[in-house]
This record gives C-alpha cells, structure tokens and sequence, in this order.
C-alpha cells in the first residue's frame, strides 16, 4: 500500500519560499519518505519561524520551529 500525504510549510514575513509551499509524497507502508523546501532570508533580521503541515485524508500533523535571522557576518565598527 502506498500513502500521499500533502505536506505544506508557512513562514514568517521576513522568509521567502523559493519554490513550491506544497508537495505531495509518496510513502510505501512502514517507510520513510522525505520533503525538500528551499527557504532565503530577506534583509528583516530577528526572529522567524517555519510551520510544517502534513494532511492525509482526515488525519493531520503539524511542527513548527522557530530560528533566529542574522546577518551573515559580523557587525564591526572601525575607529581611528
């Protein structure tokens, strides 16, 4: 037997989904199966969050996890 749940993923103002927010998998019985969202930054910096949903007829999951957006160095002043 094979399952098709829908996974989705919802994220704060300050992430960009590149790329679909919905995929749909295919997972044999007892198996495995595995979801790949590409997500960017935008220059907001501080907290975001990503919220993962997955639906299989009237059953439902969801995860959400909470990181923090820094800049990709780090802050120096020069003085002299």
């Amino acid at each position: 037997a094979t399952f098709a749940p829908q996974l989705s993923l919802t994220v704060t103002p300050n992430l960009k989904i590149n790329g679909p927010a919905k995929q749909d998998l295919k997972i044999g019985k007892m198996r495995e199966g595995k979801a790949v969202f590409r997500v960017r930054a935008k220059p907001e910096l501080g907290s975001a969050s990503l919220r993962f949903e997955a639906h299989l007829g009237d059953k439902h999951g969801r995860l959400t996890t909470d990181l923090s957006v820094r800049p990709a160095s780090p802050f120096v002043t020069r003085s002299g």
